[in-house]
């Protein structure tokens, strides 16, 4: 799937279909360019210049539940990719919530093919040492997850 956020109809079609029958923990048109946005915001803001956004990704898992929630909920979770000049989703499934000790909703998670630059960007603008940033196997592992729900569809 590679679809174009401006797209609307098509990329509309893709979340009906990957939430067909469901009624809580959705996402939207708004919620992925929203998330599009955001990521540019973060780009940006670290010092990438627009035409070196190619290949970023978003993974959007929005929703959390507390540890001590009683039965299996069920969220939306999306892939999107940056084109040249636009942003694709090319993943949406339904998977089940992560649990957390105080169910907060999550932030999006920005994989930057070219990490080295983000991080000296990151560093030299801010004066930060960053530790945890999630490597680009958690996000193979996260793709390779992701599609093998889409499999199960």
């Amino acid at each position: 799937m590679k679809i174009n956020l401006n797209n609307v109809e098509s990329v509309q079609k893709a979340l009906d279909k990957a939430q067909k029958g469901t009624h809580a923990r959705l996402l939207s048109v708004t919620n992925l360019r929203n998330s599009a946005e955001r990521a540019e915001r973060r780009l940006a803001k670290a010092g990438i210049a627009p035409g070196q956004w190619q290949g970023a990704k978003v993974c959007i898992n929005p929703h959390r539940t507390p540890n001590n929630y009683g039965h299996a909920a069920y969220t939306t979770a999306a892939i999107l990719e940056r084109g040249g000049k636009n942003w694709f989703l090319v993943q949406v499934v339904r998977t089940r919530c992560e649990s957390v000790s105080y169910g907060t909703d999550a932030e999006d998670v920005i994989s930057y093919p070219y990490r080295a630059v983000l991080i000296q960007a990151w560093a030299k603008r801010y004066g930060l040492t960053l530790t945890g940033v999630p490597d680009e196997e958690y996000f193979k592992i996260l793709e390779e997850s992701m599609s093998a729900l889409e499999g199960k569809r």
